[in-house]
């Protein structure tokens, strides 16, 4: 608490403004009960959450955060996130994130910048991105035999990894079933998943995986 009594001295915030904001952002990031305690006796996910109070009590334009979440329990990267769209929301703050974890910038984020090897290889907003590749869905079944060429002549198959026993396949989202039927007249398929296909996935499957093929 005598942080952000300090931070709230800098930046000449009014005493009863600045109480309301911690009050505030200790509420939206479930520590309340923790400001009077010790740094030493806060947990990894609490001494963040404090971090993030203290550079949120001037209400900033612009915040910069570099892997936010690295480290944390389910919890608090869930708090971290809901805390940080509030602000942008609300508070209208820029934020400016860089992350390895693609939960984070789903989460959070209206725009993805995706950077190879110091080159902007990707550069759109979340909405495009997500919207152009929501033509397709995964197909994740279990076989009893390893037949993965013959799965390669279904139309619109694109095979995205494999086992003996087990294959992910990409495929039209419109005509899933169809495709299912398929490819049960080709192989005995003991169970299957579908699933739409992540942030993650994206990038990887169509961004890295074919620029290391090429």
């Amino acid at each position: 608490m005598d942080y952000f009594q300090l931070i709230g001295t800098l930046y000449e915030v009014e005493p009863a403004i600045l109480q309301e904001r911690i009050q505030e952002l200790s509420n939206l990031l479930n520590v309340k009960d923790q400001l009077y305690q010790q740094v030493r006796t806060l947990s990894l996910g609490q001494k963040m959450k404090m971090e993030f109070i203290a550079a949120s009590l001037t209400s900033p334009e612009i915040l910069f955060l570099d892997e936010p979440t690295i480290g944390l329990d389910i919890q608090s990267k869930k708090d971290i996130r809901t805390f940080l769209k509030k602000m942008n929301e609300e508070c209208h703050t820029t934020i400016i994130l860089t992350s390895h974890d693609m939960d984070d910038i789903s989460s959070v984020c209206d725009e993805l910048i995706v950077i190879d090897k110091g080159k902007i290889i990707l550069q759109e907003s979340m909405d495009v991105i997500l919207s152009k590749f929501s033509d397709f869905k995964y197909l994740k079944i279990k076989m009893t035999l390893d037949l993965v060429p013959e799965l390669c002549s279904v139309k619109g198959v694109v095979v995205i990894s494999q086992t003996k026993s087990e294959c992910i396949l990409k495929i039209p989202r419109d005509f899933v079933f169809e495709t299912l039927e398929s490819i049960n007249k080709l192989v005995d398929i003991e169970d299957f998943e579908i699933s739409n296909l992540s942030l993650e996935e994206i990038i990887l499957q169509n961004y890295f995986t074919k620029k290391e093929h090429n």
